[in-house]
């Protein structure tokens, strides 16, 4: 109804069959949007398709395409809308490293501090993945504010890992100079009581095991 409305016949068709499938659900006021037919707004159709709007965004931020993405968000797809596990947009973009989709969802109002299921939030991905672009544009974010910026290079997931611990485990000296310099704790331990330091040296015969160490050893 939404895409039909505006147009977008592609995209209507793709949210039609996503709203076939899609189970019934209950009304969330949260997906209430301002629509001209208020017999459809609210009623369970709508709902769905709100629903299908919400996977379509979450498979556009993943695969990189960013007008889709603003497509979405301006006819009304809730930009922080969790897929079972947890995972946002916004967290999909920065695992894939699509700064351009990362650029639109922040832009639409897209939280950073949302976690999945395991508390790993965008700048959790980003660091594990090594995309030093997307890791920037969050950290950007921040830099207003020395507390915030504070708070997101040290965040936490549910097992107590820092971005530093996931950039030290996977071998990213980049971005873990880049989290430092922002002003990550070399020492915070995680639930296990290990710092990024313990997980350099578990991939000490990977040849990124030097620069990582004598990085965190400087500090």
């Amino acid at each position: 109804h939404l895409a039909v409305k505006y147009c977008h016949s592609d995209l209507a068709s793709r949210l039609e069959e996503l709203a076939a499938r899609a189970p019934a659900t209950t009304r969330r006021p949260e997906l209430m949007v301002a629509d001209d037919d208020e017999a459809f707004a609210g009623s369970p159709h709508h709902l769905a398709m709100m629903a299908a709007m919400e996977e379509e965004l979450r498979a556009a931020a993943r695969d990189g395409k960013p007008e889709l993405v603003q497509t979405l968000l301006t006819h009304g797809a809730v930009v922080n809308a969790v897929d079972q596990n947890g995972m946002t947009p916004l967290q999909f973009a920065a695992s894939k490293g699509h700064l351009a989709v990362v650029d639109k969802l922040l832009e639409g109002g897209a939280d950073p501090a949302i976690g999945n299921v395991d508390g790993d939030c965008p700048i959790h991905i980003a660091a594990m993945k090594g995309h030093a672009a997307v890791l920037g544009r969050l950290l950007a974010g921040a830099t207003d504010s020395p507390d915030a910026l504070s708070f997101l290079v040290n965040t936490t997931d549910a097992f107590g890992m820092t971005p530093l611990h996931f950039a030290a485990m996977e071998g990213h000296a980049g971005i873990l100079e880049t989290l430092l310099t922002s002003g990550a704790a070399p020492d915070a331990a995680d639930a296990d009581g290990s710092t990024a330091l313990h997980f350099a040296a578990l991939m000490a015969h990977r040849i990124e095991a030097p620069a990582i160490v004598g990085c965190l050893l400087s500090q």
